[in-house]
């Protein structure tokens, strides 16, 4: 059994600002997005998972070629690195596609984002998720 590391609202609910038809709009928005997404791979046990992932979506809001992993936790096992790499694939998998607008489709196609995913990053802003430390 996974731990929900977010939110278990849905994507439109994490979205602050979109839009009425439930669109992105914001390249923060896609980040809030996958973050609500996001299901611990750690069966329920405490953990302090981060990973960033790189990666680009199309105009549709499909995910653009391979995710890369851009940082993990130091000291993870190749045990624990598979497990977030089947954790990043299911949240891509449960979130895709993202419903951008027509704007922000057409800006952001191809083009690469990093996301960070997990516990106890630093988020700036305003409002403070349940997994965010101001």
């Amino acid at each position: 059994m996974a731990t929900v590391v977010a939110s278990t609202l849905s994507i439109d609910g994490a979205m602050n600002g979109a839009d009425a038809e439930g669109e992105i709009n914001t390249v923060r928005e896609i980040h809030a997005a996958l973050r609500a997404c996001w299901v611990s791979p750690n069966d329920g046990a405490p953990t302090n998972i981060q990973v960033t992932i790189r990666l680009s979506f199309t105009r549709t809001g499909e995910v653009l070629g391979q995710p890369l992993i851009t940082y993990e936790n130091a000291g993870t096992s190749e045990d624990e690195r598979n497990a977030i790499r089947a954790a990043v694939a299911a949240t891509l998998k449960r979130c895709g596609p993202l419903p951008l607008s027509t704007a922000l489709g057409d800006i952001i196609a191809g083009h690469p984002i990093n996301v960070r995913l997990g516990e106890g990053w630093r988020y700036k802003g305003k409002a403070a998720g349940p997994n965010r430390v101001q």
